[in-house]
This record gives structure tokens, C-alpha cells and sequence, in this order.
């Protein structure tokens, strides 16, 4: 019986840390909104994929995890409110060095956007 509990805290741990690595390792696109503002909507647009986030209220930090995107190109990102495209942008976007790699977009007070990768 003991090694049964053993096995099965074992396989606990194993899935504990793979799930761990996975948020470590995955690609992720982090929005921060540094604003006093409600926005509906950011989009961020991958080579190959997409993602949305909204409402963003502010003061908060959003994250979603990405696939691996197969090709290169362009991220391209947009800022909504009520419809209304209020900042948009673009920036490269490499194939190469994918894992570990954070994509940081932030509204700033004015409704700007800052956009880097870490």
C-alpha cells in the first residue's frame, strides 16, 4: 500500500512541475494598463494567431500564454473603446527564441501603447 502512495504522490509531483515548466517556458503576451482608464479591448495580432483581451481596467497586468508560432512577421496590436480604434502599432516579430520569450504591451496614461519583448 505504501509504495501505491508513494507512486501516486510521485506522478502528483511530476504533473506539479511539468505544469510549472509549461508558464515558465510558453511564450506569453503580457498587457499592463498603467492608465486611469477602462478600455473594452486589446487585440494583438501574431503571425499566425491572435489573441484579445477585455475589458482591461486599470491598474491591472493581463497575461495569456501563446503558441509557438511557426512563421515570422509582424505582431500587430490594437487599443478599443467603444468601438473605436484608439492606439495601434506593430512591431517584428522572430520565429527564432520563442520559449521564455514575454511580450510586454503597456497602456500608458495618455493611451499610448509601449511595446518591448523580453
Amino acid at each position: 500500500m505504501k509504495k501505491v502512495i508513494t507512486a501516486i504522490i510521485g506522478l502528483l509531483i511530476l504533473v506539479a512541475l511539468a505544469l510549472g515548466a509549461y508558464h515558465v517556458i510558453s511564450p506569453k503576451v503580457v498587457i499592463t494598463n498603467d492608465s486611469s482608464n477602462t478600455y473594452d479591448e486589446f487585440v494583438v495580432r501574431l503571425p499566425s494567431s491572435g489573441v484579445s483581451f477585455g475589458p482591461l481596467k486599470p491598474g491591472t497586468k493581463e497575461t495569456i500564454y501563446i503558441s509557438r508560432q511557426g512563421q515570422g512577421g509582424n505582431l500587430a496590436y490594437s487599443l478599443r473603446l467603444d468601438g473605436k480604434e484608439l492606439a495601434a502599432g506593430s512591431m517584428p516579430f522572430d520565429v527564432d527564441g520563442q520559449l521564455f520569450r514575454v511580450l510586454s504591451l503597456t497602456i500608458n496614461e495618455d493611451g499610448s501603447v509601449s511595446a518591448k519583448t523580453d
